[in-house]
C-alpha cells in the first residue's frame, strides 16, 4: 500500500447524509492541542529571572569560597592538561622574538601597568578609551608580554564587529612584532582561518567567537577573552555578552574577560558584569584612558547662527529635514568660504589667486536627503563657488567612495555629503568642518505587522560625538550642529537603542536554542537590555512560520518551540533565516549550487553599481543581466557565474581587466569577491552538516528551460509569505485594456507613454523636438523613432516606434516595447521633464506661421517611399488567404507570401531585374540610413543571391562595417558587409513593388508552460508546427485580425478534402493553450465580422489602420531658443496605463500601498497580458515599511511565470497549514485560508497578521492535494539533516528523495487546469469554518517526526446538482449583460431559467430585471 495515498477513503465521496463517522479519531485527538497561556507583557518577565540569577551567583560564590580546599583537590585532575598547555606555551615563547618597543605616542601606553595589574586581579575589566588611543592593538600585547615574562600559559582572543577590522588589526600587530600572520598572531573571519597551533593572539569577528562558544559551551580554550567595540550594540554583540557572562559564572571562572569601548558611558557594562563580593554584587572595575587632543575643535549650535538668517524650526516629535533647513545649510557652506579666506592660517596662492579651502563633511540621514542637497549645491548659480561634491553612502560604488581619498581639482573645495557611514566605517581625510543635521535612519520593526522600516530619528549624543571626532585630527576644526544647544542637551538621547530592542530576534533565538541552557525567554531575560516579550513572541511565530521551530507535541508554545533540522542549519549559517531556507530548498529541489550563490549575493551589499548620475544606464544593464527571468536573484546569479567563467577562461587576467569588465557591466568587483568568499564559506559549512551537491548516475538533472523555473519555485518557498499579486479585481480585467487605450487617445499602450501638466493652449508641436531630445538622451540605447502628439488636453503622448529586436521579442516581458519600460523608469529616477516655452500668444502666432496644423508639413520623400513598399495586407472583406510560409521563427512568429499569380509575377520581375542589373547597381561608401531600400546578398550553403532588403542598422567591426538588413520579400533578417550592398534607385521599376512577405502569428493561443517554463514556444511545439506545414498539401490562413501589419490567423493545412487546423493541433498536443486576443486584435476582428455593414470608404479607412504606423513622421521643427522663452513647464510622468498596482496577500499588508524598490529589475512592472485573468505572483526577498505604516517597498523581487493555478500551487506547497474553502454548493474548491493555523479551544488565529486568503484562479482538485502532500512529505525527508549527517554514505537516499520531489512537482505543473472565476464566500477568513466531519485527514503512516511541512487535510465535496448548474448559468448571463452589444456573437441568447431566447444584449439587460425572471430566481433560492 502506498503510504502517500493521502486519504483513507476513496476519492468518490458519499453524499451529505452519510457523513456520520470520523475518519481517524486518533489523529483528531492529536489535533486537540493544549494551549499555554501567558500573562506577562513588555519587560515584566525580567525581574524574576534577574533576581534568580543574582541569588544563584551569590550562593555559588559563597559555596565556592566555603569549599575552596575541596575544589583544589578536584582541580588536581586537570593538572596534566594544564602542564601540557604550559609546556607548549613555553616552547612557543622560546621560538619567537619577544623584544618589543612600546609606542610612547599612544595614550594607552601610559596606562600599561595599571591595565595589566587590574586584569590579573579581576575576573572582568572594562577599558574605556577614545578612538585612536591604541587599546585594540596594544592591550592584547600588554597581556601577552606579561604572561611571557611570568612564564604563564596564555591564549587571547579579541573580537571585532567587522571582518575587515579583524584582518587589518591582526596584520598590523604582526607587523609591529615582526611575527608572520598565522604564527603567534592570527585572525579568523568566517571560515577564513589564519591561525596555527602557535597562535596565542587571535583577532576574530564577533560571530566567530559566538559560534565557538555556543558549540563548546565553555571558554576554557582561552585565558583571556577581549570584547572590543562593545558599544556597537548589534544583536551578535549583545548575545555574546550574555553567553560570556553566563559561562563566566558557571564553568569558565578562570577566564579573564576584558570589555573595551570608545564611549564614555561604560558603567552599564561594568554593572552587567558585576562580581560577588561578600553578600553583594560589585561592578567590574573601569580603566579610563583620557583623550589626547592636539588640535582645538569648536562646536556651534543653531541658536548661535542667527547671523545667517532666520533659524529654521526644529520639531522634537517629528524629526525631518525641511527645505528651509537645506537652504540654511547651503548658506552656511557659503559663509565657510569667507571664514577660510579670513583665517590666520589661510593658505593663499598668489599665482592663481586661490585660497586653499578644506573639506566640509555634511552628515545627512539618507540617500534622499543627499540627493536633494546635491541638486541644490549643483545649481548653475553656485558654479562660481567651485565646489567638488562627493557622495558617501552604502549604495554607491567602491570607485565612487574612493573619490574621497583623491584631491579635489585645484581651486575647488571638497564637500562630502554622507550618511553615518562616515562616523566610523570610513576615515575621511582633511576634514576641517563638520555640519551635522543630528539625524539618523534606524531600522525598526512595526510591532503590529512585523514589517521593518527605516525610521528617521534624532541621532544620539554618542553618534554626534563620533561625527565631531571626524575633525580636529590634522588641524583645528569646527562642528556645526543644526539644532539648538538646549534641544541637543535635553532631547537627543544619550545613545542609540540597541538592535536587540528594535529588530526581529530570529538568529538570537536560534542561537539560544543551540546553546541549550533554558528556554529563549529565560536566556534573553539576562541580556544587557532584555527584549520586549511581545517582540520575543512575534519572533517565535516567525520562526515557526519559516520551519525553524515547531510546537512540542500537542502543546502550543507561544514563547518556545522545538528546534527542527532546518532551524539547526539556520543557526549554523551566517545568514538571514530565509536565505538559509533558500539553500535547503535548493538542496531538496536539486539546485543547491545556484541557491548558495543567490543566498551569498543577498547577504552582502548589492553587487550592481548604481552610479549617482547614471541610474538609467545602470537599470538597462541590470535588465540585461536578468535575461528575461524577471528576477533580481537570477540576475545576481548570472553576474557571478559569468564572472567566474571569464576568470576561468583567462579572459580576465589581472585587476585592470577585471575593473574594466566591471565598469562596462555596472558591477562591483569588490562585492563579487565578497560573494565568492561567502559561497566558499557556505559550501564548507554545509558539507560539515552533510549537505552537498548530489552526484551519481541517477541524480536529478533539470532541462535547460526547467532549471530557472525550479529555481523560482525554491525562491518562492524560501520567502513565504512575501507574496504579492495584481491589486485590480479580476472582474475589471476585461475593461482595463480598453480603458488603457482610451487613456492614450486610441494609441497602442504597448508602445506609448503619456505626460501630464501641459498648458492646453500652447501649440505642442512647436516644442515636440524638445520632448524627443529628452527621451533620446535618457533612454540611452537606439530607440528608433519617437512620435510626440497632443490632443488639446493637458496630456502629451510619446509613442515609440522601434521594431523590437529578435532578442527583445523573445523576452516575455518585452511584448511591450522596451522603451516604454525605460520611459517609466525615467519617472522613478526623478529625471525632470522641463520644457522652456514662449508666451501663449507668441507661440500660437509662430505655429500658424510654420503651418504646424497642416499634415503636408510632415510629408517627406522617405515617408512616401516607405508607404509604397509596405506589404499589401488582406482587406477587411477577405476571410481566407492561400499562402506559402517563407521563414519560421516559432509558431508565434512567421513570414508568409500570398500564393497567387500576382505574387509570382512580382517575384519573377524582381529576380529578373536584379539579375540583369547586378553589375550596374552602385555600391555604398558610407553606411546607409535606417529604412533605406537596398539590394543585399543572402548566403546559404555557399550560394550567394541578391534580393531586395531594407536597412535596419549597422555596426563597425574594424576594418569592416556590417549592415543589418531585412529581406522584405521573404521575411529573413541578415547581416552583410557594406561593400556587398547595392544601391537601389527610387525610380527603378522594382523599387515601387510592395513587400511580398508579411508577418503572421497563430490566433488565440500561446505557449503551454507545461513544455516551456519561460513562456516561449518549446522545441516540441516548433517540431510539430514544422512537420504540419511541410506535409504535402496546401496552406491557408483564416484571418482573425490584422494589427500593426501582423496577420493573426488560424493556419489550415488542406490535402484534398482533409483539413487540419494547426492551432487546434498544438492545443490538442498540449503544446499550446487558449488565450484571449488583445484589445486591438479583438477590435479588428469585430470590424471584419461587421464588414458587410461598412461602406467601401469606411473599409479603406480601417484597412489603413491595419498597417504598422512606424513609417509615420517624427520630424518636427526646431523649437524656440531658450533665450526666447520666458518660462519653463515641468511635466509629470512618464506614465503607462499598463503599470501594475500590487497588493500583499497577508492580512497585515492588504491595505497598504506597495511599490518595488527602484534598484529591482521589476521596478517597472507592466501587464503584458491584460486579457489574462490568471493571478500572477511576485515574490519579495525582503519588505520594508515607511514610517507612517501606509507604504511597503519590495526588494530583491522575483516574478513567477504566468500559469493558471501556479500561485495557488506555490502557496499550498509552502504554507505551514491551510484550510480549504469550497463554493456555496460545496461542489468544488474555491480557495484556502493559509497560515500557522488556529487554537482549537478558542478558534482564534495563532498568527493573524500573517494569515493569507488564497482564492483559486484555476481548478484545484483532490488529486492535486494528493500530489502536494507527496511533495511536502519528500521535502520533509530531504530536510532531515541530522538523519543525513549520521549516515555519511546516504547520497543514494538523497537522490531518491530528490527524484520523488521532481516527479511530484512536474505532475502538478504539467496538468492542464480549467480557469475559474474567483469566488467569495462568507467568513472566508475564519479558521475552523467547517465541521470536523467534513475533513479528510492524511493517513497516519505518512507523517514523520519533526515535519516542517505537515500534510494538508482535504475537504469533502458534494456532487454537482441541477440547482448549481442553473445558478452558474444565471451568473454568466449577468456577466454577458455587461459586454459590448455590437459584438455579432452576442445574439440569440438563451435564458435557461425562463426557457426564453433573447435577441441581443439590450434584450437580455431588460429581461434580467423583469418580474418573471426575478420571481424564478426567488423560487429557486438563487442569490448572487
Amino acid at each position: 500500500m502506498d503510504i502517500l495515498n493521502m486519504y483513507n477513503q476513496k476519492i468518490v465521496l458519499p453524499g451529505p447524509s452519510s457523513r456520520k463517522r470520523l475518519l481517524d479519531k486518533s489523529l483528531l485527538d492529536v489535533q486537540k492541542l493544549n494551549t499555554t497561556t501567558h500573562k506577562e507583557k513588555g519587560t515584566d518577565y525580567i525581574t524574576e529571572y534577574v533576581q534568580k540569577e543574582e541569588n544563584k551567583l551569590l550562593q555559588t560564590a559563597n559555596y565556592y569560597n566555603a569549599n575552596k580546599g575541596n575544589f583544589d583537590d578536584v582541580s588536581q585532575g586537570t593538572d596534566a592538561i594544564q602542564n601540557i598547555q604550559n609546556e607548549e606555551t613555553m616552547n612557543i615563547y622560546k621560538t619567537y622574538q619577544f623584544v618589543y618597543h612600546t609606542k610612547p605616542n599612544l595614550v594607552v601606553t601610559s596606562k600599561r601597568d595599571q591595565i595589566v595589574s587590574m586584569i590579573e586581579t579581576n575576573s572582568v575589566v572594562v577599558i574605556q578609551g577614545p578612538t585612536g588611543c591604541g587599546k585594540t592593538t596594544q592591550v592584547p600585547q600588554f597581556i601577552l608580554d606579561s604572561c611571557y615574562k611570568k612564564k604563564l600559559h596564555c591564549n587571547i582572543i579579541v573580537t571585532q564587529p567587522r571582518r575587515i577590522a579583524a584582518i587589518s588589526i591582526a596584520k598590523r600587530v604582526s607587523k609591529e612584532r615582526d611575527w608572520p600572520v598565522g604564527t603567534l598572531v592570527g585572525y579568523q573571519v568566517g571560515l577564513i582561518n589564519h591561525t596555527s597551533r602557535d597562535t596565542r593572539l587571535t583577532y576574530c569577528t564577533t560571530g566567530v567567537l559566538l559560534h565557538k562558544l555556543i558549540n563548546s559551551k565553555n571558554m576554557l580554550e582561552y585565558t583571556h577573552v577581549i570584547l572590543d567595540e562593545v558599544h556597537e550594540r548589534d544583536q551578535d554583540m549583545d548575545f555574546l555578552l550574555l553567553v560570556v557572562r553566563k559561562l563566566l559564572h558557571t564553568n569558565s571562572r578562570s577566564v579573564k574577560v576584558i570589555l573595551m569601548s570608545a564611549t564614555f558611558e561604560v558603567e552599564k557594562f561594568a554593572k552587567y558584569f558585576s562580581s560577588p563580593v561578600g553578600n553583594k554584587l560589585v561592578p567590574a572595575p573601569i580603566i579610563d584612558i583620557p583623550k589626547k587632543t592636539l588640535f582645538n575643535v569648536g562646536i556651534y549650535y543653531l541658536c548661535q547662527m542667527t547671523v545667517l538668517g532666520p533659524i529654521p524650526e526644529i520639531n522634537a516629535t517629528k524629526p525631518n529635514i525641511t527645505k528651509k533647513m537645506i537652504d540654511f545649510c547651503v548658506n552656511l557652506i557659503k559663509i565657510l568660504d569667507d571664514v577660510d579666506m579670513k583665517a590666520d592660517d589661510a593658505n593663499y596662492d598668489p599665482e592663481t589667486n586661490v585660497y586653499e579651502r578644506h573639506v566640509i563633511l555634511v552628515f545627512l540621514p539618507g540617500i534622499n536627503e543627499i540627493e536633494e542637497m546635491n541638486n541644490l549645491l549643483s545649481l548653475p548659480k553656485h558654479e562660481q563657488a567651485k565646489w567638488d561634491i562627493v557622495i558617501l553612502h552604502s549604495s554607491i560604488t567602491n570607485e565612487e567612495q574612493q573619490r574621497i581619498f583623491q584631491k579635489p581639482p585645484h581651486g575647488y573645495r571638497r564637500i562630502i555629503l554622507s550618511t553615518n557611514i562616515a562616523e566610523s566605517s570610513v576615515t575621511v581625510p582633511d576634514v576641517k568642518y563638520v555640519i551635522d543635521f543630528c539625524l539618523i535612519r534606524q531600522l525598526v520593526t512595526d510591532p503590529q505587522t512585523n514589517f521593518q522600516c527605516l525610521e528617521l530619528k534624532w541621532a544620539s549624543k554618542v553618534n554626534c560625538e563620533q561625527r565631531a571626532g571626524r575633525t580636529g585630527r590634522v588641524m583645528d576644526g569646527r562642528v556645526y550642529r543644526l539644532v539648538p544647544r538646549a534641544f541637543y542637551e535635553s532631547i537627543l538621547p544619550q545613545e542609540v537603542s540597541p538592535e536587540i530592542l528594535r529588530s526581529p530576534l530570529e538568529n538570537v533565538i536560534l542561537k539560544s536554542k543551540l546553546l541549550d541552557m533554558g528556554e529563549p525567554k529565560a536566556i534573553l531575560a539576562l541580556s544587557l537590555d532584555p527584549p520586549n516579550l511581545g517582540n520575543l513572541e512575534r519572533t517565535i511565530l516567525l520562526l515557526k512560520e519559516a520551519g525553524a521551530l515547531l510546537n512540542k507535541g500537542s502543546e502550543i508554545q507561544p514563547l518556545d518551540g522545538e528546534l527542527t533540522d532546518l532551524g539547526r542549519v539556520m543557526a549554523n549559517l551566517p545568514l538571514d533565516i530565509h536565505l538559509s531556507k533558500l539553500i535547503m530548498l535548493g538542496h531538496v529541489f536539486s539546485v543547491l549550487k545556484d541557491t548558495i550563490i543567490i543566498a551569498a549575493s543577498l547577504s552582502v551589499k548589492d553587487m550592481f553599481s548604481n552610479p549617482f548620475q547614471q541610474k538609467m544606464l545602470a537599470y538597462n544593464i541590470r535588465l540585461s543581466w536578468a535575461a528575461n527571468s524577471c528576477s533580481d536573484c537570477v540576475a545576481f546569479m548570472n553576474v557571478y557565474k559569468v564572472w567566474i567563467t571569464e576568470k576561468a577562461n583567462r579572459r580576465l587576467n589581472n585587476d585592470i581587466e577585471e575593473k574594466a569588465w566591471a565598469l562596462r557591466n555596472f558591477v562591483q568587483i569588490r562585492v563579487l569577491r565578497e560573494v565568492k568568499a561567502m559561497v566558499t564559506e557556505l559550501t564548507n559549512r554545509l558539507e560539515k552538516l552533510g549537505i552537498q551537491e548530489s552526484a551519481g548516475v541517477n541524480k536529478v538533472v533539470w532541462k535547460e528551460d526547467e532549471r530557472p523555473f525550479v529555481l523560482k519555485i525554491a525562491i518562492a518557498g524560501a520567502f513565504y509569505p512575501n507574496y504579492f499579486v495584481r491589486s485590480i479585481p479580476i472582474s475589471e480585467n476585461q475593461f482595463s485594456e480598453h480603458a488603457g487605450v482610451k487613456l492614450l487617445g486610441g494609441l497602442d499602450p504597448s508602445k506609448t507613454v503619456y505626460l501630464q501638466g501641459w498648458p492646453m493652449r500652447q501649440p505642442g508641436l512647436l516644442y515636440a523636438r524638445r520632448f524627443q531630445d529628452i527621451f533620446k538622451e535618457h533612454l540611452t540605447t537606439s530607440i528608433g523613432k519617437i512620435n510626440v502628439s497632443f490632443d488639446n488636453s493637458s496630456r502629451v503622448y510619446i509613442q515609440f516606434s522601434k521594431e523590437i529586436s529578435e532578442k527583445e521579442y523573445n523576452y516575455t516581458s518585452r511584448k511591450i516595447c522596451p522603451s516604454v519600460y525605460k520611459a517609466v523608469r525615467m519617472r522613478q529616477c526623478n529625471i525632470p521633464i522641463e520644457i522652456p516655452i514662449l508666451t501663449e500668444s507668441i507661440a500660437i502666432q509662430r505655429a500658424d506661421e510654420m503651418n504646424l496644423n497642416r499634415k503636408s508639413f510632415f510629408l517627406t520623400p522617405e515617408n512616401i517611399i516607405k508607404d509604397k513598399i509596405k506589404s499589401e495586407l488582406p482587406s477587411l472583406r477577405v476571410t481566407r488567404i492561400p499562402l506559402t510560409i517563407q521563414n519560421v521563427k516559432n509558431p508565434g512568429r512567421f513570414w508568409v507570401q500570398m500564393r497567387n499569380p500576382i505574387t509570382r509575377e512580382r517575384l519573377k520581375k524582381i529576380e529578373s531585374t536584379i539579375e540583369k542589373m547586378k553589375d550596374q547597381f552602385k555600391t555604398f561608401k558610407v553606411a546607409p540610413e535606417t529604412g533605406t531600400l537596398v539590394i543585399a546578398p543572402y548566403e546559404e550553403n555557399n550560394f550567394k543571391k541578391y534580393f531586395r532588403a531594407i536597412v535596419k542598422g549597422h555596426r563597425s567591426l574594424i576594418p569592416e562595417i556590417l549592415v543589418q538588413v531585412f529581406f522584405m520579400d521573404y521575411g529573413y533578417s541578415s547581416e552583410c558587409r557594406l561593400c556587398d550592398l547595392k544601391y537601389l534607385e527610387c525610380n527603378n521599376d522594382i523599387s515601387n513593388i510592395p513587400a511580398l512577405a508579411f508577418e503572421c502569428k497563430l490566433a488565440k493561443i500561446r505557449p503551454s508552460i507545461a513544455h516551456s517554463f519561460n513562456d516561449d514556444w518549446s522545441q516540441a511545439a516548433f517540431d510539430l508546427f514544422w512537420t504540419l506545414i511541410n506535409k504535402s498539401g496546401l496552406l491557408f490562413g483564416e484571418i482573425y485580425s490584422i494589427v500593426n501589419s501582423v496577420v493573426t490567423i488560424e493556419l489550415i493545412h488542406k490535402n484534398g478534402e482533409e483539413e487540419i487546423n494547426i492551432n487546434h493541433s498544438l492545443i490538442e498536443k498540449r503544446l499550446a493553450i487558449k488565450k484571449e486576443e488583445d484589445y486591438f486584435s479583438r477590435f479588428n476582428h469585430n470590424l471584419r465580422l461587421q464588414q458587410s455593414e461598412l461602406s467601401d470608404e469606411q473599409c479603406y479607412h480601417y484597412e489603413m489602420l491595419q498597417y504598422n504606423q512606424d513609417y509615420m513622421p517624427d520630424i518636427y521643427p526646431d523649437p524656440p531658443a531658450d533665450i526666447e522663452c520666458n518660462t519653463t513647464v515641468t511635466l509629470r510622468g512618464p506614465f503607462s496605463p499598463l503599470e501594475i498596482e500590487l497588493s500583499h496577500l497577508i492580512m497585515a499588508g492588504r491595505d497598504k500601498n506597495v511599490k518595488i524598490a527602484p534598484s529591482s529589475v521589476n521596478s517597472v512592472l507592466l501587464d503584458t497580458e491584460l486579457e489574462d485573468s490568471s493571478v500572477r505572483l511576485l515574490v519579495a526577498g525582503s519588505v520594508s515599511q515607511n514610517i507612517s505604516g501606509h507604504h511597503l517597498t519590495l526588494y530583491n523581487t522575483t516574478l513567477m511565470p504566468r500559469l493558471p493555478g501556479l500561485t495557488a500551487l506555490i502557496i499550498l506547497i509552502f504554507t505551514p497549514y491551510m484550510e480549504l474553502r469550497r463554493n456555496n454548493f460545496g461542489s468544488y474548491y474555491i480557495g484556502a485560508l493559509c497560515g500557522l493555523g488556529f487554537d482549537p479551544l478558542t478558534k482564534k488565529s495563532i498568527f493573524p497578521e500573517h494569515d493569507l486568503e488564497l482564492h483559486f484562479d484555476a481548478e484545484i482538485t483532490i488529486d492535486d492535494l494528493q500530489f502536494i502532500n507527496r511533495l511536502r512529505h519528500w521535502m520533509n525527508i530531504g530536510m532531515q539533516v541530522s538523519y543525513q549527517f549520521e549516515s555519511r554514505n546516504n547520497m543514494e537516499e538523497v537522490i531518491i528523495c530528490q527524484n520523488r520531489i521532481k516527479d511530484a512537482l512536474l505532475k502538478l505543473i504539467d496538468k492542464e487546469r480549467k480557469i475559474r472565476t474567483i469566488e467569495f464566500i462568507n467568513n472566508f477568513d475564519k479558521w475552523g469554518l467547517y465541521n470536523e466531519n467534513l475533513l479528510l485527514h492524511p493517513n497516519k503512516p505518512s507523517m514523520i517526526t519533526n515535519s516542517i511541512y505537515k500534510l494538508h487535510n482535504a475537504l469533502e465535496l458534494e456532487d454537482e446538482n441541477e440547482l448549481q448548474e442553473i445558478t452558474e448559468h444565471v451568473k454568466k448571463l449577468r456577466i454577458l449583460a455587461t459586454e459590448d452589444p455590437k459584438k455579432p456573437e452576442n445574439t440569440n441568447i438563451l435564458c435557461k431559467l425562463c426557457n426564453l431566447t433573447l435577441t441581443d444584449i439590450f434584450d437580455l439587460r431588460s429581461h434580467l430585471y423583469t418580474m418573471r425572471h426575478r420571481q424564478n430566481e426567488e423560487i429557486l433560492g438563487i442569490k448572487l
